[in-house]
């Protein structure tokens, strides 16, 4: 579910996973390892996200339209 919402934002900002991950702060590989169901995001992980692209971490894991 995070992975699409990720994915989506990255191809409307015109960045990779990747360059998300660096802006975001989180570690490289991160949201591939949450892709493929083999770990979930902290809350801390989360508001990381929230902080730099500015949507609440409600429209991430819930919420769609980000």
């Amino acid at each position: 579910m995070i992975y699409e919402r990720i994915a989506d934002y990255c191809k409307k900002e015109k960045i990779t996973v990747c360059e998300f991950e660096k802006r975001c702060h989180i570690g490289n590989g991160t949201v591939r390892k949450w892709r493929e169901g083999l770990t979930v995001p902290s809350f801390r992980t989360l508001f990381k996200i929230e902080v730099k692209t500015g949507i609440p971490v409600s429209k991430w894991i819930g919420e769609r339209d980000v």
